[in-house]
């Protein structure tokens, strides 16, 4: 799914969710609205306004889609431009078809090494999820005020399993809704990497559990693009909550290590001219 930012298409994974009505060869139904998956293009557009300025602009080449969050490379195509974007894990290699690719940054360095063992491709040493971009901005509109003790928001996949607990809160709410609920609790247990980027954000304690669909690389994928050599994982949700206490007391910034400055400067700016 595109979404143009002033002329240039901006990817997001926002698929029909299973049930669907096909007429006359078109889909109709709900989306998925993964929250973690609309963040691209919003982040583009934001960025974008801040290194392009208030003129008037448009594409240079509106063929060409800019790709920013999410594992979502195997989406693209070739002549695509790769900005702060992961490999997904589990998609099959032959689902990705391209050959060549404009890459100005990925999202951590397991990303980069599949991009040049896979495909020959080289991508530039350059990490961040863009979504790490959008922090000023959230912590802004939502400061720190806990009214609860903890939130359980998992990966979009895993939300079933954890529906019945009573500090569940859907993937699904919107990108202010997620930053709210995470802003105004004490602690963030989820399986979701974007639910994990906003926390570590807006400076919440969070402790991350391994998701029985999605793989172990893109959280490590994460985890190394923001400077980390080790991290925790856990195994369930029982064994998040014992950590939770250790987590809590802790005040060391875990993006600490991560200049979000190079990541900024790799913003395709190019991909746009003034409009005459």
């Amino acid at each position: 799914m595109l979404k143009h930012v002033h002329g240039v298409p901006a990817f997001m994974w926002n698929p029909h969710r299973y049930r669907r009505l096909r007429l006359a060869g078109r889909t109709f139904g709900p989306r998925k609205n993964n929250f973690g998956d609309l963040i691209g293009p919003q982040v583009v557009a934001q960025v974008a306004e801040s290194r392009l300025g208030s003129a008037p602009h448009q594409a240079v080449d509106s063929t060409r889609t800019l790709f920013s969050v999410g594992s979502v490379m195997h989406f693209a195509v070739d002549n695509d431009v790769i900005w702060g974007t992961g490999v997904n894990g589990k998609t099959d290699e032959q689902a990705h078809r391209f050959t060549r690719l404009d890459v100005r940054a990925v999202r951590g360095p397991l990303t980069r090494e599949w991009l040049r063992r896979e495909r020959g491709i080289d991508a530039p040493e350059v990490y961040g999820d863009p979504a790490l971009l959008l922090g000023e901005g959230l912590r802004a509109r939502h400061p720190l005020l806990p009214s609860r003790r903890l939130s359980v928001i998992p990966n979009l996949n895993d939300a079933r399993e954890y529906r019945s607990h009573p500090d569940f809160f859907s993937p699904r709410r919107s990108v202010d809704e997620i930053a709210a609920r995470i802003a105004g609790s004490e602690a963030l247990v989820t399986s979701s990497l974007h639910a994990l980027v906003f926390a570590e954000m807006l400076g919440v304690p969070v402790v991350l559990i391994a998701s029985p669909v999605e793989p172990v690389f893109k959280y490590e994928d994460y985890f190394r693009g923001t400077g980390r050599s080790s991290w925790t994982i856990a195994s369930n949700l029982d064994e998040a909550l014992q950590l939770l206490p250790a987590r809590t007391a802790s005040t060391e910034d875990p993006l600490a290590a991560w200049d979000p400055a190079p990541l900024e400067a790799a913003f395709p700016t190019d991909l746009w001219t003034t409009a005459s």
